[in-house]
């Protein structure tokens, strides 16, 4: 069973997205702090998000064909 859903991986689509277009690490705000990650960790989130979601097909991600030249029959 999958850890995320399809709406995790658009979440993190698009903080990669805002972290590459944006300069700032981190903001404080009337004593509210928050930070971005950096590119390489929302990356490895990506690569997991897509991992954890490809396990969770019945085909676990891999797809199975056979190939036949032209000619064989």
């Amino acid at each position: 069973m999958a850890i995320y859903t399809e709406a995790d991986r658009t979440a993190v689509k698009e903080a990669l997205v805002e972290a590459a277009t944006t300069n700032v690490a981190s903001v404080s705000i009337r004593g509210h702090q928050t930070r971005t990650y950096t590119l390489d960790e929302l990356r490895a989130l990506l690569k997991e998000i897509n991992a954890d979601l490809a396990g969770a097909k019945p085909h676990f991600g891999l797809r199975m064909t056979k190939l036949k030249p032209p000619g064989c029959g």
